[in-house]
């Protein structure tokens, strides 16, 4: 089309009724040997609308799919779903392998939610792992700023230990009211074989 600027081109099935899915549809497109292209101006909108949206790579490569903005710094890559109500509302599942979300070091991986659950599912040790590791004024904080009551800040091991460790030269500060054993029975500070130097 060549004739001006409220040109069309359409395609139209207006009866055909077959899904979409490998090989079938009620309009195919196919490139046997080569690639496909669709492309618009840099201004305008590559727009599809359909009931489910199904992208399968069968290239046994890395980067298979990609989705990638790469024409200036305000540039954002936007996944919504504005309807679903699920905790699964947006899913992201590696069956086989693992994930990665990776930022530049300049900048925050924020996450927010009503409830965020993180749960290792493998039995061994650095099953959770939160690190830090790029230089000496590295922190890391932990906040609950609007929890008032006794358990704001709760650390529970329901079948082991926990243990506390800085390096040999530092110290643990606990800056609080009082320090009270959960029990009636009280608690030990140190043990026989390893008992506290000194106790100011």
């Amino acid at each position: 089309a060549e004739a001006g600027a409220n040109q069309k081109i359409t395609i139209v099935n207006d009866e055909g009724n077959t899904d979409g899915a490998a090989a079938a549809g009620a309009i195919r497109i196919e490139s046997t040997a080569g690639g496909i292209s669709l492309k618009t101006h840099a201004t305008k909108t590559l727009f599809a609308d359909t009931g489910a949206t199904v992208i399968t790579a069968n290239n046994n490569a890395g980067d298979c799919i990609k989705l990638h903005a790469d024409a200036g710094a305000n540039q954002t890559i936007l996944v919504v779903n504005d309807e679903g109500t699920g905790n699964d509302a947006i899913k992201l599942n590696a069956t086989a392998g693992g994930m990665e979300l990776l930022c530049k070091n300049d900048k925050t991986l924020d996450i927010q939610g009503g409830k965020l659950n993180i749960k290792g599912l493998q039995n061994n040790a650095d099953a959770i792992v939160i690190q830090t590791d790029t230089g000496a004024n590295e922190q890391i904080k932990v906040t609950n700023a609007q929890g008032n009551n006794d358990a704001a800040f709760h650390v529970t091991t329901t079948a082991g230990g926990i243990t506390l460790q800085t390096k040999n030269d530092k110290n643990i500060t606990i800056n609080t009211q009082a320090l009270i054993p959960n029990s009636a029975g009280g608690a030990d500070l140190g043990s026989t074989a390893n008992p506290f130097g000194n106790i100011f």
